[in-house]
């Protein structure tokens, strides 16, 4: 299975497969800087030299190059509006879902009919109930479907970059709290904010890379002047984790943060998943790890509630809804007279009713869950009695290490810990790689200094220069991606005498195998 997600800059893929009881590992992963406007706002621009570059990553992924047509994809929030609103438990009755449609329509100013339409009941009393509502644009659904149908990929999960984030958030947040999550985007720095409900709200301010620490630090004092929001976390990815001094940065606004790396490393831990990203640094792969998370929940959002046939060109419901009940948002005579709320079904009718609620589905669903539960029981039973028999005939064996295995639910705790080693080839030889050190700080003679460090560890290709500014605040790795196969051993070598989290595509056209740009980190 393949968990993809795009900004305007960059491509991410991650491969999984699963094992024989079902669970899922990460095999293969891929990072690709994509042209400037291929991808505008998080909306597809070129089609085809998307689906070239989608290629182009799975062919040079990390171990070994990805082959798959199932896939989950994380989309921009550009086409998805959130909101909440309350209203009153008296207007809980047979026309619910029409209550809903016309408060969405009222708060938002939309014609729903043009959306997929999703909510969710996040509290109730006696005197309120409060919703979650979401609507995403069907041509959007309907766009991504079609795009990798014509491939001949299957898309099974759609998520946005909110939705696959909170399933990361939710595992480290307290009830009432807030948490900021930010990251750059081609100009543009992101903010986001969640409760333990989902998120709150999206905003986009215009940015530079350069500036991470006074932009950030600027947008809080805004809204602390505003007291629009109190921020109990903020949690950095992307680039600006990278870039970002946290240290300094939480000492003048005094609200903890977190890096996005620190965080995922200990959910990865806790859930026993090994990811071996081959250098790149996990600030990048927070959506793709979160669709990941999303579709082992069954009550997650799923976008891809509709499905494109091969012979025709038409839209209709997908197999695989989830656990939800479903309502699409096309008109009927049933849906004009009733806006009844119907069950999900499993077959390819095109249900024609406004809204989806998330709940656990029915009769189906149960019998399923019932069936597992069963077998696992059965599993279990069988081997503690051959244990048994084994120990009576004075027999040594081991439990297999899936039998009561932790699961990725307990909250992590947020200390920051290292990237696991890679696996390094001892075929490889350092003299091969022709590489240029630039420095990109102020510091005299650095570049050079790091030249003598790499030809003692027996690299011997290595020039020296300066790189186009001088003040890189974290060291970037470019390389080629038929080089990228001594990205373990670079890791190690340079580890120790630098940050080597930040690693770069290399033109294939460039004279060197591998440019190393100096910051201060």
């Amino acid at each position: 299975m393949l968990n993809i997600s795009f900004t305007d800059k960059y491509i991410l893929v991650l491969q999984t497969k699963k094992n024989l009881i079902g669970s899922e590992s990460i095999i293969a992963s891929s990072k690709k800087t994509i042209p400037p406007g291929l991808v505008e706002k998080g909306t597809i621009q070129q089609k085809d030299e998307f689906v070239k570059m989608l290629d182009n990553a799975c062919q040079t992924a990390y171990p070994k190059s990805i082959r798959d047509n199932r896939m989950r994809i994380v989309i921009s929030d550009d086409s998805v509006l959130v909101t909440r609103f309350k209203i009153h438990p008296s207007e809980k009755n047979s026309n619910f879902s029409k209550v809903i449609i016309e408060k969405a329509k009222e708060n938002l100013n939309i014609e729903t009919d043009k959306y997929e339409n999703f909510y969710k009941i996040i509290d109730e009393s006696d005197e309120l109930i409060e919703i979650l509502y979401t609507a995403i644009q069907r041509d959007t659904i309907y766009e991504i479907i079609k795009m990798m149908n014509n491939i001949n990929k299957k898309v099974d999960f759609i998520s946005t970059v909110s939705f696959a984030i909170y399933e990361i958030i939710k595992l480290i947040i307290k009830p009432n709290e807030t948490i900021l999550y930010t990251e750059y985007d081609n100009n543009n720095k992101l903010y986001y904010f969640f409760d333990s409900y989902g998120v709150i709200n999206i905003q986009k301010k215009t940015a530079d890379l350069k500036n991470q620490d006074s932009d950030i630090i600027d947008y809080i004092n805004n809204i602390r002047s505003e007291n629009e929001i109190k921020i109990d976390k903020i949690i950095i990815g992307g680039e600006s984790a990278i870039e970002t001094n946290t240290d300094e940065v939480m000492g003048k606004i005094e609200i903890p943060i977190y890096k996005l790396n620190d965080i995922l490393e200990k959910i990865l831990r806790t859930g026993k998943l090994n990811f071996d990203s081959g250098g790149i640094s996990l600030n990048f792969f927070g959506a793709s790890l979160g669709v990941l998370l999303q579709a082992k929940n069954k009550q997650s959002i799923n976008f891809c509630t509709t499905n494109i046939t091969k012979d025709k060109d038409v839209l209709k419901k997908s197999k695989n809804i989830g656990s939800e009940k479903i309502i699409s948002s096309q008109d009927s005579e049933t849906v004009n007279n009733s806006n009844t709320v119907i069950e999900s079904r499993s077959d390819n009718m095109y249900s024609n009713d406004p809204i989806i609620e998330y709940k656990k589905s029915g009769i189906g669903e149960f019998i399923k869950n019932k069936l597992i539960v069963v077998v696992s029981i059965v599993t279990v039973a069988v081997l503690l009695i051959v244990i048994n028999i084994l120990k009576v005939n004075r027999v040594n064996i081991s439990l297999p290490s899936f039998i009561g295995g932790p699961s990725i639910t307990p909250s992590p705790t947020l200390v920051p810990s290292s990237t696991p080693t890679p696996t390094i080839d001892s075929s490889l030889k350092r003299s091969d790689l022709n590489i240029l050190i630039e420095n990109g700080t102020e510091k005299n003679g650095y570049a050079k200094e790091t030249s003598d460090y790499l030809k003692d560890k027996g690299y011997n290709k290595i020039s020296v220069s300066n790189a186009d500014k001088n003040d890189y605040k974290m060291t970037i790795i470019r390389i080629k991606d038929k080089s990228k196969k001594y990205i373990p051993l670079l890791i190690s070598d340079l580890d120790s005498k630098f940050n080597t989290q930040n690693v770069e595509n290399l033109a294939e056209d460039n004279k060197y195998d591998l440019v190393v740009i100096l910051g201060i980190q």
